[in-house]
């Protein structure tokens, strides 16, 4: 079942900095919201900073990226 309100963004991406977070990003579609990981991801993959991005749909991470791991896929 979901718990989503068609008004209420689905897809969270939270940036994080040295353990503290930057900001989030929040979609209701699935391709605007890939395209905004992808995009963060392509902003902070060149920086010296411990970044990491993380791709939640809803309260479920589905996928993260640190500049000191590279991407992770959570399993479900």
């Amino acid at each position: 079942m979901n718990a989503y309100r068609p008004s209420e963004p689905r897809y969270t991406i939270v940036i994080s900095k040295n353990g503290k977070e930057l900001g989030t990003l929040r979609d209701r579609e699935t391709i605007q919201a890939r395209s905004s990981f992808g995009g963060a991801v392509a902003r902070y993959k060149n920086s010296g900073d411990n970044h990491r991005i993380e791709f939640y749909d809803g309260p479920d991470l589905i996928e993260a990226w640190s500049s000191e791991e590279g991407y992770t896929a959570v399993s479900a």
